[in-house]
């Protein structure tokens, strides 16, 4: 992964064997540049398989959806991941957690991409649905929510009489 200065990278180990257990990438852009579209290679896959042309178009498409829709400063969940045995012990509450004290701390709003499996954990989180994206691919169905978290509104007292 190239270096980018909007990175932040979290992550929480198990206390007793050390293992990573849950890990977060935040990416924080406190003013809006538009992002240059970027190039895409699913070098996963064999060069020339159906398979990486598939990976390509649905990442082509994922990426579209972002640079449309975030024309605006704010914090990004890139990746949040908790291992399967680690799930459903607030490690990912956790790291949500820090995101949106940074956010509200910043006034900026959020930005996922939320699968089935995390789309009730951000929702709880402040997080609201913006489109429900479907892709289909000659062999995939890639589905996913794209959600937004409000921007904190500064809140501020004017000194006054009593």
């Amino acid at each position: 992964m190239a270096h980018d200065p909007a990175d932040t990278w979290l992550k929480i180990r198990d206390a007793e064997t050390g293992k990573i257990v849950s890990a977060a990438n935040w990416k924080v852009y406190p003013s809006y540049v538009e992002a240059p579209k970027p190039e895409i290679h699913a070098t996963w896959w064999e060069e020339g398989s159906k398979e990486r042309e598939m990976a390509e178009t649905v990442m082509e498409d994922f990426f579209e959806r972002r640079r449309k829709n975030c024309k605006e400063a704010h914090v990004l969940l890139f990746i949040l991941f908790t291992v399967p045995e680690f799930q459903r012990r607030d490690a990912g509450s956790m790291m949500l957690k820090w995101g949106t004290d940074l956010a509200d701390h910043l006034f900026l709003p959020m930005w996922v991409e939320a699968s089935e499996h995390g789309y009730h954990l951000y929702e709880s989180h402040g997080f609201q649905s913006k489109e429900k994206v479907h892709v289909q691919t000659e062999k995939w169905l890639v589905e996913y929510t794209h959600m937004r978290r409000p921007a904190k509104e500064p809140r501020v007292k004017i000194g006054g009489t009593r």
